[in-house]
């Protein structure tokens, strides 16, 4: 249910970012065929299975004596008994919370497998939809191209542009296609690691034109609070110290004696004793080593636990660092992009003759590069931004 809400909040606030019904359907497609959830899922059930079986009673004694041969003058001796091992009250208790611990940890692992699942479909899909805007943009530019290799022609045959113009043109309508057909490919690779999450099963993808990408201004002590909160990393670990403290408990508690009851019958024919009988069985040399070693591991993990945390807590401020700085630079990128001369006014320019083809390509190049540059800080900025805000109900 928290994975839910979580993902909730995420569509909810990156709405104005991508269509959020689309990466809805998506993520719940994801979550039905992703054969590492599946998987994960069985081997959860199997060793919740396995901890349940370990907490049963013992296995029920029964024997029976029947003494024939020997030298006697009274009838034939037999014996019956019957008779069940018990734990201490309190160390029964203990087993059933040692159990709960280990639900509690399989829960939280598997939401924490699930969250990775779900943040890298987001960052993918979020990724093919940039490409999806380059793939416009270039398919923008490749249309310009190809009208500039007409009019070539057309001033070719009349004489105002050379032969050496001419072949330029062409070469320059094949160099567009090449790139149009790599972001084919690119496009195609990341839908196919989309599929690969989807359980290889065939999905289909369409471009999001709805609204332009917005990336906020984050706040990194929101960031960390949300995360502490949400994330179930955090619950992972708390589970598996919950479940080290109750393995040391139950350590302690399998000092304590185990106790025997059960029902004796012995004797001859027509002369036989029936009772009940107790016996108590004392784990005196097993135990005081294994309550030592369930200690040292209580203390690694917690230790180990705060240095994961401290270790997350640094990386996360890693990323925020590294995400406003992009922003900073994408945001100057894009305003600046946004005054450069339009593909229409060099076209315009060209055929007016007001520039060679040698300018007319010098500056569509620089264009295509600064539309390189701003889609890979997009691309970036994306997957960070995706890190960041994945548990954040708040993008301020």
């Amino acid at each position: 249910m928290k994975i839910i809400q979580i993902i909730g909040f995420y569509l909810l606030f990156t709405a104005p970012i991508f269509a959020q019904s689309d990466l809805q359907i998506l993520l719940e497609t994801i979550e039905k065929n992703n054969k590492t959830l599946a998987v994960m899922k069985n081997k959860n059930e199997a060793y919740i299975l396995q901890k349940q079986s370990e907490n049963k009673l013992t296995d029920l004694s029964i024997s029976y004596y029947y003494l024939p041969y020997g030298v006697f003058t009274s009838p034939n001796y037999s014996e019956f008994q019957i008779g069940q091992e018990f734990d201490f009250p309190t160390a029964f208790l203990g087993k059933k919370k040692w159990l709960d611990s280990h639900r509690e940890l399989a829960h939280n692992s598997f939401s924490f497998h699930k969250v990775a699942v779900f943040k890298k479909a987001i960052q993918l899909y979020r990724k093919w939809q940039i490409l999806a805007k380059k793939k416009d943009l270039l398919a923008t530019v490749f249309n310009q191209v190809k009208e500039i290799n007409t009019i070539t022609k057309s001033l070719y045959k009349q004489g105002e542009k050379s032969l050496l113009d001419l072949e330029r043109a062409k070469m320059v309508v094949l160099q567009e296609q090449y790139k149009m057909d790599q972001i084919d490919l690119l496009l195609l690779d990341v839908q196919r690691r989309i599929q690969v999450l989807n359980g290889n099963k065939e999905i289909s993808l369409k471009r999001n034109q709805e609204a332009e990408t917005v990336y906020p201004t984050l706040n990194y002590k929101d960031l960390w609070n949300e995360r502490r909160v949400k994330d179930p990393f955090f619950d992972r670990s708390e589970s598996q110290i919950k479940l080290a403290q109750q393995d040391l408990k139950r350590t302690k508690q399998d000092v304590l004696p185990k106790i025997t009851l059960g029902f004796n019958s012995q004797g001859y024919e027509g002369e036989r004793y029936h009772g009940l009988f107790a016996g108590l069985r004392v784990p005196l040399w097993s135990a005081s080593s294994k309550v030592k070693q369930a200690k040292v591991r209580l203390i690694s993990i917690e230790k180990e636990q705060d240095f994961i945390v401290e270790e997350r807590k640094s990386q996360l401020k890693q990323d925020f660092e590294s995400y406003q700085k992009i922003l900073k630079r994408y945001r100057d990128f894009k305003s600046l992009f946004a005054n450069l001369k339009s593909l229409k006014m060099l076209q315009k320019a060209y055929q007016l003759g007001e520039m060679n083809f040698s300018e007319y390509y010098l500056q569509l190049s620089f264009y295509q590069n600064q539309l390189n540059q701003m889609i890979d800080m997009e691309l970036e900025l994306a997957e960070k931004h995706t890190e960041l805000t994945f548990f954040t109900d708040n993008t301020n």
